[in-house]
């Protein structure tokens, strides 16, 4: 027996097809219909992904740079194309040592020295990125031939005309998706009894999505962070 989830691109249009017509004979990969539903799939995959005041672990992923830290060169072109923004500090790995490096905004970095160990981040989604360093990497400096990587928040991934029927989407519960679709196009049809029992399934795998996105593996540390303790050491009471 195979596993519920997570469910293909094809099996995400069987279930949107079983509850929207009521038949199993889903539209072929040639059909309107078919990309009709494709678009609406994605449409679905954007609102998870601009669900407000969340973070999915699912989109959180990591960037490790093609080519090392070079001598003279403090502009690197990134390949990443799903960049959102970025996670938190930069990594440059050397010989097995790791150096963490602080991100600051572009504005700030008029405010640092040439020589301060920070870097921050040029671009758009549109033109591409830019990590650009602080200070100026010179030979004997111990960031010559690192490593740079960092983590980073990332646009969820959409379906194409050309995905396979295999393809699979990001988030935990597809469901989500099926019944989102189901909902819209309940609503396009004005078939309203179905859209409202179809856009409340849609709310409450979304609910619940939220609500599992923010549990954590049994006996792990809980306690909500002190800020001030991790920066500066001040903790209230000392």
């Amino acid at each position: 027996m195979s596993s519920n989830m997570p469910y293909t691109l094809q099996d995400l249009q069987d279930r949107i097809n079983t509850l929207v017509n009521n038949d199993s004979d889903s539209p072929a990969t040639t059909d309107d219909e078919w990309t009709i539903r494709l678009n609406l799939i994605n449409q679905s995959i954007g609102k998870w992904e601009g669900s407000q005041d969340i973070f999915w672990d699912e989109l959180w992923t990591t960037y490790t740079h093609a080519t090392p830290v070079a001598d003279s060169d403090s502009d690197y072109v990134l390949t990443a194309t799903d960049l959102r923004y970025p996670g938190g500090f930069v990594k440059l790995t050397l010989d097995g040592s790791t150096n963490w490096v602080e991100v600051i905004s572009p504005e700030e970095a008029q405010r640092y020295r040439a020589d301060t160990r920070a870097v921050y981040f040029t671009g758009n989604p549109s033109a591409g990125w830019t990590l650009n360093l602080c200070w100026t990497p010179a030979t004997g400096d111990g960031t010559v031939g690192a490593t740079i990587s960092f983590p980073h928040y990332k646009y969820a991934t959409r379906f194409t005309s050309a995905s396979a029927t295999t393809a699979k989407p990001e988030m935990s519960d597809p469901n989500y998706i099926v019944y989102d679709v189901a909902a819209t196009k309940s609503l396009l049809e004005s078939k309203n009894n179905q859209f409202s029992v179809f856009s409340g399934n849609a709310a409450d795998c979304m609910d619940t999505m939220r609500v599992m996105n923010d549990i954590k593996p049994n006996y792990q540390n809980n306690n909500v962070d002190d800020v001030d303790a991790l920066s500066f050491g001040a903790v209230i009471g000392d």
